[in-house]
């Protein structure tokens, strides 16, 4: 079977929610010199960063920030957590963020900063812009859950459905259809097993895996409001200003395998202009902007309760004691 970036077995899954539980009081610090870009705010902006920071829950930022195999903090990875809008302009496509920075090497003190810098938003592989209850208080809305049993929420039954079918390539083309998503040709024969003559395009088995792997780990039913918001963006950045022509939208998922060039190939999603319409393709592309894993990746709670792991991270969600 082919291996999965989700964990596959009940013991991958226990191994990383007790490499979470050992996390519990490790250190997470508030950058105290945040001065030198306070200063690029204005009042109504840096009243938000002020009500920001003072509604962070350290202890729940060090038990979700995203973790490796044995569920330790992921190394060289940062987590953006808000965007400011700023009065005097920084470098081309960067914007002042407050972001989660985690340990560069494992001999490093393994401790999380929350520090202030300027970011470009778009080459950011993680952000709780839309998860707050990963760093604030409060809980995350019932729809978290979806792929769970026991929750009342409009397409329970179908995305629990799903999740169970998800792993192999068949099954994955399958849910992504019941779910109206369509796919191009190239990502229907990246997802088929390889024949060892087929040679068209990258390295057959790796893309196989690659492709099988980002399924097996995905939440259909949240793609869809992922593009709305992308489109809602783009009309905004349109609308902005005169002459500007709207896009379509496009969002990189993840980026294929074996490639050196300057233009990789990367699964790409898109959709007509109001978010509808979704459909898979592999494309190549000299960007680093990709779309955040939240935005398409299943909550590491939803295998958790599925497989009836305890872990500190369930605190952040509305539990059904009858679950």
């Amino acid at each position: 079977m082919t291996k999965r970036s989700m964990p596959e077995s009940q013991s991958d899954l226990q191994r990383i929610s007790e490499g979470i539980q050992d996390r519990v009081g490790l250190p997470c610090l508030v950058d105290a010199n945040m001065s030198e870009w306070i200063e690029h705010l204005d009042g109504e902006t840096l009243e938000q960063l002020e009500m920001d920071l003072a509604s962070l829950v350290l202890e729940r930022i060090v038990i979700h920030f995203p973790h490796d195999k044995r569920g330790r903090f992921l190394l060289k990875t940062n987590v953006l957590l808000n965007q400011y809008r700023v009065r005097i302009p920084l470098s081309k496509d960067r914007s002042l963020c407050l972001v989660v920075c985690g340990p560069s090497r494992r001999s490093d003190d393994q401790e999380l900063r929350v520090e202030l810098l300027p970011l470009i938003v778009k080459n950011q592989s993680h952000s709780w812009q839309y998860t707050d209850w990963f760093w604030k208080g409060g809980k995350a809305p019932e729809s978290e859950l979806l792929g769970t049993q026991g929750i009342s929420v409009s397409g329970a039954g179908k995305a629990a459905k799903s999740v169970m079918k998800l792993g192999s390539a068949p099954a994955n083309l399958g849910v992504l259809q019941n779910y109206g998503i369509t796919t191009s040709e190239n990502v229907f024969r990246a997802l088929m097993p390889p024949s060892p003559s087929d040679l068209s395009f990258g390295n057959p088995e790796s893309w196989h895996q690659r492709l099988n792997q980002t399924f097996a780990a995905s939440a259909p039913w949240i793609l869809e409001e992922t593009m709305a918001r992308e489109a809602q963006q783009l009309k905004e950045w349109a609308d902005a200003k005169k002459g500007r022509k709207p896009k379509l939208p496009m969002v990189k998922l993840i980026n294929m395998p074996g490639s050196y060039g300057a233009r990789k190939p990367g699964l790409f999603l898109s959709s007509d202009p109001i978010g509808k319409k979704l459909n898979l393709s592999i494309q190549f592309s000299g960007s680093n902007k990709r779309l955040h894993e939240s935005g398409w990746k299943r909550p590491l709670a939803v295998d958790f309760i599925r497989h009836q792991i305890d872990s500190p991270i369930l605190d952040s969600y509305p539990m059904n004691q009858n679950r």
